[in-house]
């Protein structure tokens, strides 16, 4: 089987950060050039669930920073420059706030499909994801975007994340190769 590449490559990690990312994956997730170097590892041993699980993880973290960003900054979902608000014609809120929902829905909308084709959860955790979308309510929606991810993370903790961790803890010499 191939090395990670990008652990090879990529020079040495340093012992602290092997430190931190075998303590728990969460110190994985949330670190970039971790969470690269872990898909790079699941990459190279073939173990295609556990890329998917990242992946989806990755696609809810950037759906809720978005979300936050649009709550507490009032501004639009994904909008790039700030836009002058309008009365929608149907008198109804304004054109930015729907459509700021309607895309929100949208983007909630493609992490449900890659999760309902993709990710092996459980007929409970994908019903509270198609009814929290097709509710269309902001807090509904992140809410169960929030549970997805964490379900997500406790199911990567089976799927190459223990093997991430040997892998790194014999690369900085801290585990002996038991053959």
């Amino acid at each position: 089987m191939a090395g990670c590449s990008s652990c090879e490559q990529g020079g040495n990690t340093s012992p602290e950060n092997v430190r931190r990312w075998t303590d728990k994956l969460s110190n994985v997730l949330f670190s970039s050039t971790a969470r690269q170097k872990f898909h790079d590892y699941l990459e190279s041993r073939e173990l295609e669930h556990g890329q998917r699980l990242l992946e989806f993880w990755e696609k809810c973290d950037t759906f809720l920073i978005q979300a936050e960003k649009s709550e507490h900054h009032k501004q639009g979902w994904r909008l790039r420059s700030p836009e002058k608000k309008a009365r929608s014609p149907t008198g109804s809120g304004t054109t930015r706030q729907r459509h700021q929902k309607t895309t929100m829905k949208q983007e909630a909308q493609l992490i449900v499909q890659f999760a309902g084709s993709e990710i092996n959860f459980d007929s409970a955790q994908m019903q509270a994801l198609y009814t929290a979308v097709e509710s269309g309510e902001r807090g509904a929606i992140v809410k169960a975007i929030i549970e997805a991810k964490q379900t997500a993370a406790e199911m990567l903790e089976d799927e190459g994340y223990h093997e991430f961790c040997q892998y790194l803890l014999k690369k900085q010499g801290l585990l002996e190769d038991r053959k």
